[in-house]
């Protein structure tokens, strides 16, 4: 051991240096040995250095390498070099390859054959290297040519490496597959037949689906998907919109009629007076739906309460006055107390009350979601999305029961990786269960994680609270796969906007969006460009290495910044959203100069003083509400302000000639600073139960039809909504 320590051991240390120097002694004096050169090459491949010569070394020895755990040492030295090579890698590469097959040669023992490609390709579909996984399974092919189950694999497997329809691997796939057919392996009935199928679908080969139409190919969602979607005709209706709202039945059994005519009224871009009809006559008829004895399992309560939340949302959208945002919760709270198994009332209850800045609410009921494993990739962004600007802070959800957001952001985030592993092993042992057909399904269930937004929104997140919170920031993404920007910015977006109700007009995505639009690109540029600024500003590895590009990238992205004002609309967070990541990238900028010591680091840092210049701060600590407006606006900005005071100090050390410059930037980083948290410490004086209930039935359109749902439940539902917005405000001040 004291002469030929393990990789392991280097690796713990980070002493690799010393290791290639310990090495390169050993080997003058052995240096044909296997295990010096293996570990030699693994040193090299994790510094980045040149290792092709030993991998070639090690491949070209005579005898082969003809143990199994060295030959994956050495690739898995190969899978670390090229962890941050984007687009992944979909081999190892030749040396690689000649490793194995060099192997496979010198081996006399059919089974050991058969065990050698079985390794290789299951050690390829776990590292996502198809085309590693479709030679081992060429090579299984011709030591097994009856094997049906490796034949229909090396068909799954080629089509997945196609990428058009008429490319090499795309034509190698249907011939594959038609020859299935022709061969008729749907005779054998314990045999997975999918895969032909499969193949016909994705390639849009309408004659091969017809063949196979009264056969066991047809049995995947594909074969059915590509068979059923030339039926599908849109049906168009005949009946005008209507164009107010009493022209509806308003009694239970209307209920559907209703649904239709609440369409109708958002198709015809209702004025606000009908929409608000519409909400006040839904809210009666919950009332008297929640009361009636004729509805026992409480639906009809909860599709009445429904259409109040609709067109409540609806009102919010046409005016931006969140008192209808506030009734549409009380609402949803009365039919959870009139019947809590209501699951719609729950989701659309922390929409709303992440709309309204009402954090401790949100989480309390997504706590009791009780949301698991992978529905956190398709409901997880109602809570996360943003969830570090409204309430990072631990808070009670329930007697003797507290919600941390930090430690569940990393559960979610724990959630992606455990799937992903699970997934790639059952897709790995495909030639143990012989189920080919789920080798497509697996493999896009494995993309839609890997490239999920919500999991890029949910690490953000998760960094930014535990900056917010002065938490260690943890490990760099490695789970996340390529440490560049393009890996970043290529997203599938697995989001559910229709978990809740939908009446001709989705609430759901009224409420998660921003002035039109969702977190998409645009926010996760913006996310990385606060977080890569914090790393630089305190010594840490950032998130991405190509940072010039993220800072180009968002600097192209961005509209004229100088016209951004704060209007007191809830456009508005957008734009402050847009102005810290702003001031986010020309902070990164400057941090990239003064690393290099640039001289345009003068430029870099007027620039960054003129986005600090141009925050609404004075607009910002103006506003006087009694709920949570601007709650976000303020956890935003005192983010970013406090990477410019680290910035400024860097730079007092670095780049003394420009003192005077980042002295006046700090001191306005620390005038803001104060300013927003002086500003939270008033809004939480504030806010208090009389307030709210002030404000939200200062709407006399709605004051009566609120009244139905009972006064004591106001009065609740109004303290509960003062706490929250109270414990958000104090969160802002415990920020430093």
């Amino acid at each position: 051991m004291a002469r030929y320590p393990t990789f392991d051991e280097y690796r713990k240390r980070g002493n690799y240096q010393d290791g290639l120097k310990r090495c390169d002694d050993l080997l003058k004096k052995n240096p044909h040995d296997v295990q010096l050169l293996i570990l030699k090459f693994q040193l090299l491949s994790a510094i980045k250095g040149d290792a092709q010569p030993v991998l070639d070394q090690l491949a070209s020895r005579q005898p082969p390498i003809l143990d199994l755990g060295d030959i994956i040492s050495i690739e898995d030295a190969v899978e670390i070099s090229q962890r941050d090579d984007y687009p992944s890698p979909n081999s190892a590469g030749p040396s690689v390859a000649k490793l194995w097959d060099n192997a496979f040669k010198a081996s006399t023992s059919m089974n050991h054959r058969l065990d050698l490609l079985s390794l290789r390709f299951s050690r390829a579909v776990v590292d996502n290297r198809l085309a590693d996984a479709q030679q081992a399974l060429i090579q299984l092919k011709a030591l097994q040519p009856k094997n049906r189950v490796v034949y229909m694999a090396h068909a799954a497997v080629t089509q997945m490496l196609s990428t058009a329809n008429d490319d090499l691997s795309a034509r190698l796939a249907l011939l594959l597959a038609r020859k299935a057919v022709t061969d008729k392996f749907d005779a054998d009935d314990a045999l997975d037949c999918r895969v032909p199928g499969q193949i016909f679908a994705l390639q849009a080969s309408q004659k091969d689906l017809e063949s196979i139409s009264d056969t066991r190919f047809k049995e995947s969602k594909q074969v059915y998907e590509a068979l059923h979607d030339g039926n599908r005709k849109e049906v168009n209706g005949d009946s005008a919109p209507q164009a107010e709202a009493g022209a509806a039945s308003w009694d239970l059994s209307g209920i559907p009629s209703l649904n239709q005519h609440f369409a109708d009224l958002t198709k015809s871009s209702a004025s606000l007076d009908t929409v608000l009809a519409f909400a006040t006559n839904s809210l009666q008829l919950f009332h008297t739906a929640s009361t009636s004895t004729s509805d026992p399992r409480g639906r009809g309560a909860a599709d009445a309460c429904f259409l109040s939340i609709s067109a409540l949302t609806r009102a919010y959208e046409l005016s931006s006055d969140q008192r209808y945002l506030l009734t549409a919760a009380f609402s949803a709270e009365a039919l959870l107390k009139h019947n809590p198994h209501i699951h719609e009332a729950r989701l659309i209850l922390i929409y709303l009350y992440m709309r309204l800045g009402l954090g401790s609410l949100a989480l309390h009921y997504f706590d009791s979601l009780n949301i698991k494993e992978i529905q956190h990739d398709t409901v997880g962004h109602v809570l996360f999305t943003n969830l570090s600007l409204t309430h990072p802070h631990i808070t009670t959800v329930k007697r003797n029961a507290v919600f941390e957001p930090l430690k569940r952001l990393s559960l979610a985030l724990a959630m992606y990786t455990k799937h992903e592993e699970r997934l790639a092993e059952t897709e790995a042992s495909v030639l143990n269960h012989s189920q080919t057909g789920m080798l497509i399904d697996l493999r896009e269930l494995r993309d839609h994680l890997r490239l999920s937004v919500t999991r890029r929104i949910t690490y953000l997140e998760q960094r930014r609270t535990a900056r917010l919170l002065n938490n260690a920031l943890g490990q760099a993404a490695a789970p996340m796969g390529p440490r560049v920007l393009a890996n970043w910015t290529n997203i599938v977006d697995n989001r559910d906007f229709a978990a809740a109700f939908d009446f001709g007009y989705n609430v759901e995505r009224v409420l998660y969006e921003q002035d039109g639009s969702q977190p998409e690109k645009p926010w996760i540029l913006r996310a990385l460009a606060a977080d890569s600024a914090w790393c630089l500003a305190n010594g840490h590895p950032t998130l991405v290495k190509d940072v010039d590009a993220l800072v180009s990238e968002l600097t192209s992205l961005e509209p004229s910044l100088d016209s951004l004002k704060l209007d007191g609309s809830e456009a508005s967070v957008l734009h402050v959203e847009i102005l810290a990541g702003d001031l986010a990238n020309q902070t990164l900028r400057t941090l990239l100069h003064l690393a290099s010591n640039d001289p345009e680091l003068p430029q870099a840092a007027a620039a960054m003083l003129k986005a600090l210049e141009r925050l609404p701060i004075t607009e910002l600590v103006s506003k006087e509400g009694v709920l949570a407006e601007h709650l976000t606006a303020h956890y935003n900005l005192l983010d970013v302000l406090r990477t410019v005071l680290k910035t400024s100090k860097l730079a007092g050390e670095k780049a003394k000639e420009q003192h005077d410059l980042f002295d006046t930037a700090r001191k306005l980083a620390e005038e803001h600073c104060t300013a927003l948290r002086d500003h939270a410490k008033e809004q939480s004086k504030r806010v208090s139960a009389a307030a709210v209930r002030e404000y939200v039935q200062r709407e006399e359109r709605l004051k009566d039809s609120m009244g139905l749902l009972g006064d004591g439940n106001l009065a609740d539902f109004c303290q509960a909504v003062a706490a929250s917005a109270k414990e958000g405000w104090e969160g802002v001040t415990k920020i430093n």
